[in-house]
């Protein structure tokens, strides 16, 4: 497995694009934004309704500019919706065998979020999930907190 790292992330509301440029500061790493093929508006609240009615194809993504097999460790942050993976993350895991990945995810989350990271384990069976970061908002986007 190659010892290279990269950051990927999926971000709408740029609390996750913050959080993955930040970080991308301090470490030698690729970056990689997931990119939708069609853009779904700003409304989150919109957004999430979709996701509950079953419209998750509305969120098909770009292919990677990157190519996933020269990795070995994965930076991933994503939002949380509905408690889960959002719908583009979920497409760019499928995209990949994960055995033998160490990644380290970070959530942006404004409520609840218990089940996110269990979610994330299935979706990519075999990998290691290191250090984890949940980073608190509030529904204006105020930071609240972060919990590990």
């Amino acid at each position: 497995m190659n010892s290279r790292t990269l950051l990927v992330y999926f971000s709408l509301t740029d609390k996750t694009r913050e959080t993955a440029e930040f970080i991308s500061i301090d470490i030698e790493c690729d970056i990689e934004r997931i990119k939708l093929q069609t853009d779904p508006g700003d409304d989150i609240f919109r957004i999430k309704t979709q996701i509950r009615e079953g419209t998750e194809s509305l969120f098909l993504i770009e292919p990677p500019t990157c190519d996933l097999q020269q990795y070995g460790t994965v930076i991933i942050g994503m939002p949380v919706w509905e408690n889960d993976v959002p719908p583009p993350i979920k497409s760019f895991l499928l995209q990949k065998d994960w055995r033998g990945v160490t990644m380290h995810p970070f959530f942006s989350s404004g409520g609840i979020h218990k089940d996110v990271l269990r979610n994330l384990q299935r979706l990519c069976p075999g990998a290691r999930l290191a250090s984890h970061l949940f980073l608190i908002f509030d529904l204006n986007g105020n930071y609240l907190g972060a919990e590990e």
